[in-house]
This record gives structure tokens, C-alpha cells and sequence, in this order.
């Protein structure tokens, strides 16, 4: 391990550790991305950097230093890149506000339209205790959804994003989190 003073010139140290890593095993928390593995492609880092002017970004620096039940309230949103491991999980955008607004809704309708030109990446609007989900990607099998998803799903086709149909696949879906 080697510590040295930080090129900032801020009176910080920057601590540099050499260890051989598997890349699989690595996690990566900065703000309002979490990803498990390899760092998402360069479009969902472009998305990311384009909906952060539509709704802040939550400070993945609090993982592990504030309480799960603390950051649960943070507002804000947070880009989720892990490997699916069933139809409803996997790579999400997820929008967090502590009770609905109109322009919070505004804003995740807004986040939502963006987040469905990235073919495999979900989004979830979640407000207080309400949640709304839409996939963008074709689905295989059964997807259950609610009235919520559906009002979400409306909203970004009023919105304009092209999320119906990819390359003559099976016309994308809405889901709902399913107990």
C-alpha cells in the first residue's frame, strides 16, 4: 500500500493499494451508478450523464456508512447494472422520491422515455410507497403488471420514446414486482 498526498492540494491523502483482483469480483458504488462486475457499456454511462440534469443523482458514497433503512430515503436516482437472474431482474434505472409529486413525476416520466432507448435496461419509479416498473426489452413468458405500470407506460408513450417495438421483436413490456 502506498499513501501519498492528494494533486489536489486540499490537505487529503490518496491511499493506492496493489492487489490482484478478479474482475467479476469487483463493485462499483459511485453516484447514481451501482454496478456488480464490469462497469456498464459506454451508453448507459452517456444516460446517466444525460438524466442527471433531470433528477439529481443518489451518493452511492453512503453504501456501507449510513444505515440500509437511511438510504432507502435518499431521493434521487440510481442506475442499478447487475446480471439478470430471472425475467424481472437485472440492469434498472431507479427513480426515488419519498412521496409522488407532479413534477417528480414529470421528471421520472422524463428519466423513464431516456432510459427506454437503452435496449435490457428496466426502470422503476418508486414514490413513498407506490411503484411503478417498465422493462425495455421483449419479454419471454408471463409478466404480471399493475394499473401503476400502466399509467408509467402511457406516460412515456405520451412522452414520445419509441419503446413498442425492437427490430420486429416482441413488443416491450411492463412488469410489476411480484411477491
Amino acid at each position: 500500500m502506498e499513501i501519498l498526498p492528494s494533486s489536489q492540494e486540499d490537505g487529503f491523502y490518496m491511499r493506492t493499494v496493489s492487489t490482484p483482483i478478479e474482475p467479476d469480483s469487483l463493485n462499483w458504488t459511485l453516484a447514481g451508478l451501482q454496478s456488480a462486475g464490469a462497469l456498464p457499456p459506454v451508453e448507459v454511462i452517456e444516460l446517466i450523464d444525460d438524466i442527471r440534469i433531470i433528477f439529481p443523482l443518489i451518493d452511492n458514497s453512503l453504501a456501507g456508512v449510513v444505515p440500509e433503512s437511511e438510504r432507502e430515503m435518499l431521493e434521487g436516482i440510481d442506475v442499478r447494472w447487475t446480471p439478470p437472474r430471472g425475467p424481472q431482474s437485472g440492469p434498472e434505472v431507479v427513480v426515488r422520491q419519498n412521496m409522488r409529486s407532479e413534477e417528480g413525476w414529470s421528471a421520472a416520466t422524463d428519466v423513464a422515455s431516456r432510459a427506454a432507448e437503452v435496449e435490457g435496461l428496466a426502470f422503476r419509479y418508486v414514490a413513498g410507497r407506490q411503484e411503478f416498473r417498465m422493462l425495455t426489452s421483449s419479454c419471454d413468458g408471463r409478466v404480471d403488471q399493475s394499473s401503476n405500470d400502466e399509467e408509467l407506460f402511457d406516460a412515456v408513450l405520451a412522452n414520445g420514446a419509441e419503446v413498442l417495438m425492437r427490430a420486429g421483436r416482441v413488443p416491450a413490456c411492463l412488469s410489476s414486482s411480484v411477491g
